[in-house]
């Protein structure tokens, strides 16, 4: 079988490994649609995991996102931008209307089986943080589920160390839907939140798509 050192020989993190491989087992025969926030040059890996799906990154940094797409031309990536401070990320948990990131139309149908959290930077508080990634991927999450468009997501965050993706993580994805205590995954700590129809539905009402 394949794993993700053939494709990477570079990356050997056990975080981006279980990744792949879970990409492997639900998307590489029959395609997913995945949503990763974030875009590297080690990104086309995600890709050859879902060569029969739709693999979508976000990426706020404008020279980041010239270099990767020159670089990678095949990739789809969109720039985003973000509002947030991660300074602000306690005051806003509860601000839905600041923390629902505005998307292209056909990326906010509630059509991902797959979505990473690897973005944008967080660990100043001055950086976005990824309160509004966390909370737009649980709305369409969620609205998946509700409407029937799926019947599992699995929703992936990294750095689930620090305090806002803790904070967040827990409020809109639910602390009972995560299945491991965190993957090393370079410097922070990944999680695996699945949700399906036997989910826990967090106790923050979420506004639903569609």
């Amino acid at each position: 079988s394949q794993s993700y050192r053939e494709f990477n020989g570079q990356m050997g993190q056990t975080g981006a490994e279980y990744i792949f491989s879970l990409l492997l087992d639900r998307c590489f025969e029959n395609g997913c649609n995945t949503l990763i926030w974030g875009v590297g040059l080690d990104s086309e890996v995600y890709g050859m995991a879902n060569p029969k799906g739709s693999t979508v990154f976000l990426e706020h940094d404008e020279e980041w996102y010239n270099n990767v797409t020159r670089l990678l031309p095949k990739l789809e990536v969109h720039l985003v931008t973000y509002s947030t401070q991660v300074r602000n990320a306690k005051a806003l948990l509860h601000n839905q209307k600041v923390l629902l990131l505005p998307l292209p139309d056909n990326l906010m149908e509630p059509r991902w089986d797959v979505i990473l959290v690897d973005g944008p930077t967080g660990w100043k508080p001055e950086h976005p943080g990824r309160m509004q990634s966390i909370y737009t991927s649980a709305v369409l999450s969620w609205s998946g589920l509700k409407l029937n468009t799926k019947k599992r997501v699995d929703v992936f965050v990294h750095d689930t160390e620090r305090k806002a993706e803790k904070l967040y993580t827990q409020t809109f994805l639910g602390i009972t839907n995560c299945i491991n205590s965190g993957w090393p995954s370079g410097a922070g700590l990944l999680k695996h939140f699945v949700l399906d129809k036997n989910s826990t539905w967090p106790k923050e009402r979420i506004p639903l798509l569609g």
